[in-house]
C-alpha cells in the first residue's frame, strides 16, 4: 500500500525508510550535541562512536534516499567504491602524509593510523554534495557541459565544508596534524591541503556518478533530502564551533550554509518558473492552433 512519502518514487520500500532513518540522524546529532554542551566527559570507546554516528548515518541516509529513485545494486557500489576509496585515502595520509599532511587519529579513537569514521565523512560530503548541486544547477539540466558544472560546484561544496570540519575534529581529538610549526595551516591543516582535498573530492565524484545516474529517467518528486543532511551536517558543526568558543571558524560555516540554502532554493525556482513559462507558451501555441 502507497502512501503520500512513497508516491512517485521508483522503488516505494527504500521511501517507507527514508524519513525514519533520517530521523536516526537527527536523533545522533542531538545526543552529540548534548555531550558535547553537558561536557558529560563520556569513555574514550563511547565518545569515538558518539563522534563518528552522525556521519555514519549520514550515509546510511543519503543511500536510503538514493534508493527511492535508483537501483540497490547501483547505491551499494557507489557506497561502498566510496568508502573504500576514502579508506584508501586516509591510511595514506596517516601513514605517509600524503596527500593531506601528517594526519594520525588520537588514542583510543584510531585504526591503523586513522580515525575509523574519516571513510564516512568523505561519503557524507561527496554524496550530499552531489545531490545539492543538482538541485543548484537545475536551471541548466538541458545545457551541455551540465555534468562537469555539477561536479565543479560539488567538488567546491565538498573542499569547503572540510574547512569546517577540521576545527571541530581539533577540538574533538578526532586526529591530530604533525606538521611544522612554522607551517600555515587551518587548526592544525596545513593550507597546502586544501588544493589536495579539492583534487580528492574532484576523482571520488568522477567515479561515483556513473553509478548514480538513472538509466531509464521519469519524472520523479523533487527531492531535498541532500539538502535536509547538508544542512543538518553544517548546523552540527557549527553548534560544534559555538560550544568549542570557535568564533573564527563560525564565519566560513555560517557563510557556506546560507549561500548552499539560497543557491539551491534559487536553482529551484528559477526551474520552476522557466517551467511554467514553458507550459504557459505551449498552450498559448494549443490555442492558436
Amino acid at each position: 500500500m502507497h502512501t503520500g512519502e512513497t508516491d512517485g518514487w521508483n522503488h516505494p520500500r527504500p521511501a517507507q525508510w527514508h524519513r525514519p532513518v533520517f530521523g536516526l540522524l537527527l536523533l545522533a546529532v542531538a545526543v552529540n550535541l548534548s555531550s558535547a554542551a553537558l561536557n558529560l566527559g563520556p569513555e574514550p570507546s563511547c565518545s569515538v562512536a558518539l563522534e563518528g554516528a552522525p556521519w555514519t548515518l549520514a550515509v546510511i541516509s543519503l543511500g536510503v534516499g538514493l534508493a527511492r529513485r535508483l537501483p540497490l545494486q547501483n547505491i551499494v557500489f557507489a557506497s561502498f567504491g566510496l568508502l573504500l576509496a576514502s579508506t584508501a585515502l586516509e591510511l595514506l595520509t596517516a601513514q605517509t602524509g600524503v596527500p593531506f599532511g601528517l594526519r594520525r587519529a588520537t588514542a583510543g579513537g584510531g585504526c591503523f593510523g586513522m580515525p575509523w569514521f574519516a571513510p564516512f565523512i568523505w561519503a557524507a560530503l561527496t554524496l550530499s554534495a552531489r545531490g545539492l548541486a543538482r538541485l543548484m544547477l537545475k536551471p541548466f539540466r538541458q545545457t551541455r557541459f551540465y555534468g562537469l558544472w555539477v561536479l565543479g560546484v560539488a567538488g567546491a561544496l565538498i573542499s569547503s565544508a572540510w574547512l569546517a570540519v577540521v576545527p571541530v575534529a581539533a577540538a574533538g581529538n578526532w586526529w591530530e596534524f604533525h606538521v611544522p610549526a612554522t607551517a600555515l595551516n587551518w587548526h592544525g591543516m596545513p593550507l597546502l591541503a586544501q588544493p589536495a582535498i579539492a583534487v580528492a573530492a574532484l576523482l571520488q565524484l568522477a567515479f561515483v556518478t556513473p553509478w548514480l545516474l538513472n538509466k531509464k529517467p521519469v519524472r520523479q518528486p523533487l527531492d531535498l533530502h541532500p539538502l535536509a543532511v547538508w544542512v543538518c551536517l553544517l548546523g552540527w558543526l557549527l553548534a560544534r564551533q559555538a560550544i568549542a568558543g570557535m568564533r573564527g571558524p563560525m564565519l566560513p560555516t555560517v557563510t557556506l550554509l546560507t549561500a548552499s540554502v539560497f543557491a539551491t532554493f534559487w536553482g529551484i525556482r528559477t526551474r520552476q518558473s522557466v517551467s511554467s513559462r514553458q507550459a504557459d507558451w505551449q498552450a498559448t501555441v494549443t490555442e492558436s492552433d
